[in-house]
């Protein structure tokens, strides 16, 4: 009995799936790098703002420090000595089109700078 012609049929249907899964891999990973990177430069301009909240031109000072890093549209609010950010990116996962929603409020507690989700 000779095997040799099941075993390339059976490689042949698999190897799509494999890259697929190979795919699929790298494709979260990317997308947990830039969510971080998305969170961490909000929560670093947020933090920038507050600290500088009572000076003029802050709410101008925070869009360019997002400008940079972020190239979606923000809404930014500042009110009552808190900094609000909403924003998104989209990614493609296997091809399948994600939309993630980055939504933080930030503001002074006790002398400590909180950042939350809304």
């Amino acid at each position: 009995m000779n095997n040799k012609g099941q075993s390339l049929v059976f490689f042949v249907i698999l190897l799509p799936f494999v890259f697929l899964l190979v795919t699929a891999i790298f494709d979260v990973g990317n997308l947990l790098i830039v969510q971080d990177k998305y969170e961490r430069e909000i929560k670093d301009a947020i933090t920038y703002g507050l600290k500088h909240i009572d000076e003029e031109g802050t709410l101008d000072k925070v869009r360019r420090l997002l400008d940079y890093s972020i190239l979606e549209e923000k809404n930014i609010t500042i009110l009552d000595k808190k900094i609000e950010v909403d924003t998104y990116k989209y990614f493609n996962i296997v091809g399948i089109k994600n939309k993630r929603e980055f939504n933080y409020i930030g503001y002074i507690e006790n002398d400590k700078v909180i950042i939350n989700r809304k």
